[in-house]
């Protein structure tokens, strides 16, 4: 509560501070235009009333405080109106303090009427000699009315800014959110393309060991081929010449049985004649005993 208290008071004294503000560049922009007009009108020479119209609706126009734009012509010694805008406010007396001065050519001072309205006059020239007046009357808003304005002004800014800033912070928990899933779906993303180039690297050493093994085999088929070949030519070479090979191991086998058999036949031979000497021996020392005589021996032929 003290809070908001503190605000309004605040509001006010600002409010108050640029009422005033605004009400000293409204009375600087009203002598102003009052002093550009009356120039204006001096240069111009001529005092046609459609002509000062005209230049009293442009003036009238600039800015929609101005509620009044008239031009006063010095005749006799008094201020009587010449031209007005269209639209304009109804006439008010001019103060006889500031026809005075405005008769003796000195500055235009501005005279407020109330606390909403302000006059600013300016001399017109003739010759170097006054020939009349400007006069420009702007109204001034309230302290009230300003207040109100820049209560309006601030509580609209205030809820465009809250606005921005919730929409600022919408955007920005949408961004953190993308950015989240971003980086979930690229931590995603990276984790299985690590799991493929693993993959992929095991399959490219299986295939460089299947590569190995494949060449490895072509080598011994290549080598068996060959053996094949050289086997095949060995084949040819020995059926060629097998012929007169196979007559000659045959001669030398029987050759062999020949030569065998005789020596066999050597063999038994000599046994027979061995065993027949034997017996015979014995008969002759038998025969010798039974005689009483010595035993003669004969030669066996």
């Amino acid at each position: 509560m003290l809070m908001v208290t503190m605000l309004i008071a605040a509001l006010a004294v600002t409010s108050a501070a640029i009422a005033n503000i605004e009400r000293t560049d409204d009375q600087t922009l009203a002598e102003i235009q009052a002093r550009d007009l009356a120039q204006h009108i001096s240069d111009m020479g001529s005092r046609d009333p459609e002509t000062l119209t005209r230049a009293a609706n442009l003036s009238k126009g600039t800015r929609p405080n101005i509620i009044s734009v008239r031009v006063w012509k010095l005749s006799e010694g008094d201020f009587v109106e010449e031209a007005a805008a269209n639209g304009s406010a109804p006439a008010s007396p001019i103060p006889e303090d500031t026809k005075s001065v405005l008769r003796g050519g000195g500055p235009g001072p501005t005279h407020v009427s109330n606390q909403s309205l302000y006059r600013a006059f300016a001399i017109i020239f003739d010759k170097g000699r006054a020939s009349g007046a400007v006069e420009i009357v702007q109204r001034f808003d309230s302290i009230w009315a300003v207040a109100f304005r820049y209560l309006k002004s601030v509580i609209w800014m205030s809820l465009i800014v809250i606005a921005l800033i919730m929409l600022g912070t919408y955007y920005l928990f949408r961004q953190m959110q993308l950015t989240t899933k971003l980086e979930t779906e690229r931590g995603i993303l990276r984790d299985r393309v690590r799991d493929a180039t693993i993959e992929l690297e095991k399959r490219n050493q299986q295939l460089q060991e299947t590569n190995l093994e494949l060449w490895r085999t072509n080598r011994r088929m290549n080598e068996l081929g060959r053996l094949a070949a050289a086997g095949q030519t060995a084949a040819h070479f020995a059926h060629e010449v097998g012929t007169p090979l196979n007559l000659i191991s045959g001669h030398v086998q029987l050759l062999n049985r020949i030569s065998i058999a005789i020596r066999m036949t050597r063999r038994r031979a000599s046994e027979l004649s061995a065993h027949r000497s034997s017996a015979s021996s014995e008969s002759c020392v038998a025969c010798s005993t039974r005689r009483g005589s010595k035993p003669s021996f004969r030669r066996w032929t």
